[in-house]
């Protein structure tokens, strides 16, 4: 089974985003594989990448942190 992200709150919770594809995208536009509903999100948020079989975050240089 590939590694995923699992929601553990919010309108999100309990829904699973598996890591098989190239990256897994996180922010508020719907063109993100994760759509976060948060002010506190920025637009392009997170990006999360598996390299040599280990899932990496990178912040995607937004201004909200």
């Amino acid at each position: 089974m590939p590694p995923q992200i699992v929601a553990l709150s919010g309108p999100l919770a309990g829904h699973a985003f598996p890591l098989s594809g190239a990256s897994l995208s996180f922010g508020r536009t719907s063109d993100n594989a994760v759509v976060v509903a948060s002010p506190r999100a920025s637009r392009r948020h997170a990006e999360i990448r598996v390299e040599g079989g280990q899932p990496v975050l990178y912040d995607l240089g937004s201004s909200n942190g």
